[in-house]
């Protein structure tokens, strides 16, 4: 019985699903579930809040109360929509690690993430591509803005001066924001196309996936700091159920994010260990399966060993590729006489020494 051929392609698969099988992608998708619910509700709740905080301050200035109504009722629409827009984003990348942990832990060897990774993969695409328009949309901005700064600036030298130095550095932050948003962006497109491309071609791809990882440590520092503010700003003033939910949503984001750069600088160093040859099980460990993840030893000409049909010894006969040789008819051996012994030709009837007849 023939021994299964090695299969690069599904070599690839059993490899990417082995490290996606781990836990803390289960995890990620959980708490970005529980950050869109708790998103959704935060946006629910804090209008009523903002709305009685806004009258109350309203009523102590003695100021008319009905324009800052329609306003307060505008943004509180304004908030619901984005909210849930954003809940809508985060339940579909919930659901993609959600299905790049369950795929990976699946025995099928036809069954692989490659779902999960093409949403991930998606939703990066448009997140570059609105950051490309909203890039778009901040440069136009920001010309307008300065043309109008120097125009009504320009009777006044000194003035003048001060706003173009204003402009000048304002640009320079500016851009380098729009330049980072963007490789960002680009980081995170390239990391889950690799993710995608190992799981559908010959070979394993981690591009973008270390860069990715460091951009995410930098974000959850960035919100950790922001979730420390939150929670000093909760405990110091008046404490309400949106206030605790809001809380609650930043210190979610700050794990999921924690966790993505764990799995994204880890995916980077598991495939260039894969890719060095390193380890040919995945992970570390022993395959999902027994669809040959690991190359087998070529045997000698491309043949099976041999097996014995009915139990028993191997036959003590050497193994020869050459079929003439195997299939060439045995030399016939001499006649003996019976009568002295000598050897005699098998075509003769009577023996050449003795003359007995054959």
């Amino acid at each position: 019985m023939y021994e299964q051929r090695f299969n690069p392609f599904a070599a690839n698969v059993e490899i990417v699903k082995g490290y996606f099988k781990k836990s803390k992608v289960l995890v990620i998708g959980i708490l970005y579930i529980i950050t869109a619910a708790l998103s959704v509700a935060v946006a629910l709740l804090s209008p009523a809040d903002n709305y009685n905080e806004t009258m109350q301050i309203l009523n102590r200035l003695g100021l008319n109360s009905s324009d800052a109504s329609v306003a307060v009722a505008a943004s509180s629409v304004t908030t619901v929509i984005t909210a849930v827009f954003t809940a809508i984003l985060l339940l579909l990348t919930a659901l993609a690690f959600i299905l790049l942990f369950a795929k990976s832990r699946t025995a099928n060897p036809n069954s692989g993430p490659v779902a999960g990774a093409t949403i991930l993969y998606v939703l990066a695409v448009i997140s570059f591509v609105c950051s490309i328009i909203f890039t778009v949309i901040v440069a136009i901005a920001y010309v307008l803005s300065v043309v109008f700064g120097v125009s009504m600036s320009g009777r006044n030298s000194a003035v003048s001066s001060r706003t173009t130095v204003l402009f000048v550095i304002g640009g320079v932050i500016l851009a380098i924001f729009l330049f980072l948003m963007i490789f960002v962006c680009v980081c995170r497109k390239n990391y889950y196309r690799s993710v995608k491309y190992s799981l559908t071609t010959v070979e394993l791809q981690n591009k973008g996936a270390a860069a990715w990882g460091v951009f995410s440590i930098i974000f959850s520092v960035f919100i950790g700091i922001l979730a420390l503010v939150a929670a000093v700003g909760v405990f110091a003033s008046k404490t309400t159920v949106s206030s605790i939910l809001s809380l609650g949503v930043i210190i979610s984001v700050f794990i999921a994010q924690i966790l993505d750069a764990s799995i994204a600088l880890g995916y980077s160093r598991y495939i260039n260990r894969q890719k060095s040859g390193y380890s040919n099980t995945p992970y570390n460990s022993a395959p999902n399966n027994g669809y040959a993840p690991v190359p087998n030893q070529p045997y000698a000409n491309n043949r099976p060993p041999y097996q014995q049909p009915y139990g028993g010894d191997r036959p003590n006969v050497p193994y020869n590729d050459n079929f003439a040789q195997q299939n060439a008819p045995a030399q016939q051996k001499p006649t003996i006489c019976p009568n002295c012994g000598a050897p005699v030709d098998p075509s003769l009837s009577f023996c050449g020494n003795c003359g007995t007849k054959l």
